[in-house]
């Protein structure tokens, strides 16, 4: 009993002079722990809404239990399930269209030997990051609209009009493209920092062993930047529900709803465009959130199964 009693003290103080000792670092965490809590934690609250029928006058706790009348109401929508079908087949495309293109982009960059060059590169990769989609489709909108650039220069080659922002037979391949464009620049950073930490005697030891250029990219590079390429993909594949609102929301219109529809997009339109339901919108908010979480854990489940790196282990080697 005494030895118990003595480990508890000696935790206690071991805990007290940890916290004495870094105690600076945890009164600069107090903000974003603050922030943590009010702006995720807190809202949770309000999850509740998805089993009640909301009552502005009654408040959130006073309104009416209404059990799982809003989950039946969102699996017999055909809007929902129209926006469910193109949210997958949208954030697969992207998925499995987009994921390479940062570490290819990153071992390419790798491999100039032109410094200056490279830069220019890198800079002009990123830049479109740091642009907000609203001023991106604007520019999207000039160049490939009906009255944009391309269109400009098919007409005077005696082209018919290719409007691809109007055309459902192309618009989800135009979102990839877009979105590569705009994101792979600034994911490929990761990767630089990864392959430039790269122990410089494996590349000397394989040139020695007469490998090729392609070869030690092959064989040391790409096994270097594997586990966190993995890691990305379990993250990716949690987000399978959340389709890139901002971008379909500024490039899409009524006529493309058929195909560009996610439930993000339906989720702001029936919220704000249509008398709201805030039950049966936390419902579909809710299912989204629940779905996500159980296709994160659940493939990055398959991952470690399969011998690859799960995200809560030490993926970054070098």
């Amino acid at each position: 009993m005494k030895s118990k009693n003595l480990e508890k003290d000696s935790l206690k103080s071991r805990i007290g002079l940890a916290l004495y000792k870094y105690k600076y670092i945890y009164i600069l965490l107090i903000p974003i722990v603050a922030y943590v809590i009010i702006f995720s934690y807190f809202p949770l609250y309000g999850a509740q809404l998805a089993f009640k029928e909301y009552n502005a006058s009654k408040g959130i706790w006073g309104s009416e239990w209404i059990g799982l009348a809003n989950f039946r109401r969102m699996f017999t929508e055909a809007g929902f399930l129209n926006a469910l079908k193109n949210t997958v087949t949208i954030s697969l495309i992207n998925l499995f269209g987009g994921c390479l293109w940062p570490p290819i982009l990153a071992i390419l960059f790798s491999e100039l030997r032109m410094t200056k060059y490279k830069r220019v590169l890198q800079v002009t990769y990123t830049f479109p990051h740091f642009l907000n989609w609203v001023i991106l489709s604007g520019i999207i909108y000039s160049m490939f609209g009906s009255e944009g650039i391309v269109n400009a220069a098919l007409n005077a080659l005696g082209f018919e009009d290719q409007n691809l922002l109007t055309n459902p037979g192309t618009f989800r391949i135009f979102l990839l493209v877009t979105g590569v464009w705009k994101s792979a620049g600034w994911s490929s950073i990761m990767y630089i920092a990864i392959i430039t930490a790269i122990d410089k005697n494996l590349y000397e030891a394989s040139a020695l062993d007469g490998a090729s250029r392609i070869q030690r990219i092959w064989y040391v590079t790409i096994p270097e930047i594997a586990p966190i390429f993995s890691l990305g993909f379990i993250m990716a594949f949690g987000g399978l529900l959340s389709g890139n609102f901002e971008q379909i929301f500024n490039l899409y219109n009524s006529t493309l709803y058929e195909v560009a529809d996610t439930i993000d997009t339906y989720l702001y339109r029936i919220s704000f465009m249509q008398e709201p339901s805030y039950g049966y919108s936390t419902a579909v908010g809710f299912t989204n959130s629940v779905v996500s979480c159980i296709l994160m854990f659940s493939f990055n489940a398959l991952q470690k199964r399969l011998g690859g790196t799960g995200m809560f282990e030490g993926g970054v080697r070098g």
